[in-house]
């Protein structure tokens, strides 16, 4: 049994009001690419998407961190901010932030670094780093 647009947006409110950094992050998304009859609102997307990181979600850090190095959902590009965003990311556990890590300190030319990054994405279960 497939739940409609607003049974799912109903739910997902419900866990948003609770402050639950996942629901924030999808909510986020559903707005950014305007899922679920939702309107396409980068503004509340990035809102909700740093809700979320304050909350201590690193999946929205790490999103962020997307948006700030591609100048993506409305976000100015900025390698710092993008770097911030992984490294918050990285602290809370997420293997594909710490492997941007990696490539960014790689491009700085600090391979030590770097290859410390990769090797703590691929212990982590990352393949390919």
């Amino acid at each position: 049994c497939t739940d409609s647009d607003e049974e799912i947006l109903v739910r997902q409110r419900k866990r948003v009001e609770l402050l639950d950094p996942i629901a924030l992050c999808n909510m986020a998304f559903d707005y950014g690419y305007g899922v679920h009859g939702l309107p396409v609102d980068q503004a509340k997307c990035i809102n909700l998407l740093r809700q979320s990181a304050d909350l201590g979600n690193p999946d929205a850090h790490y999103s962020l961190g997307n948006f700030y190095r591609n100048g993506e959902m409305g976000i100015e590009q900025n390698k710092e901010e993008a770097a911030k965003s992984y490294q918050k990311a990285a602290e809370g556990g997420n293997i594909h932030a710490r492997h941007n890590l990696g490539w960014g300190e790689d491009a700085n030319g600090d391979y030590v670094s770097a290859i410390r990054h990769f090797r703590l994405s691929a212990s982590g279960g990352l393949q390919g780093s």
